[in-house]
């Protein structure tokens, strides 16, 4: 797994991922030599009865921070670009909550850049992969337009 080497040893990671596919995410965390609980977080969509799973992971460190427990119940932005995009409130809570200002964070699959704002707002550092050249130019003219701001 990529993500056991390019992991810092003080480093951590939110993973989100489809439930079913739990056994085969712990599996590949347990032959990466990565930490987590495997019991995983979830992120209730707030006036939905949907929800999804993600998982802590660390090179050393067992358990997120205390501020980060096992639910987490947050609505959809509204005006969020595409329906894979995690509302801004829920990576606030997670950023701010685990992460120190000069932190450096990486989201491999920013679908509305959410995190990059979030980074913007609390004095983090962020490398950011938006998969659709649509939704990235929607969302870098909407940064510019409110300074990062919301």
């Amino acid at each position: 797994m990529l993500l056991s080497k390019v992991l810092r040893i003080t480093g951590h990671a939110y993973i989100f991922f489809p439930f079913e596919k739990h056994s085969l995410l712990t599996t590949a965390l347990t032959e990466a030599k990565l930490q987590f609980k495997n019991k995983p977080l979830i992120w209730h969509v707030k006036g939905e009865d949907t929800y999804m799973t993600f998982m802590w992971v660390s090179r050393a460190l067992s358990s997120p921070p205390r501020y980060v427990n096992e639910h987490q119940s947050h609505r959809r932005d509204v005006t969020a670009f595409h329906t894979l995009a995690k509302p801004y409130s829920l990576l606030y809570n997670l950023i701010d909550n685990s992460t120190t200002k000069g932190s450096f964070i990486v989201d491999p699959s920013a679908y509305d850049l959410s995190a990059v704002r979030v980074c913007l707002e609390t004095g983090r550092n962020v490398l950011a992969n938006c998969p659709s050249k649509i939704v990235y130019e929607q969302c870098m003219k909407q940064i510019a337009e409110t300074g990062g701001k919301r």
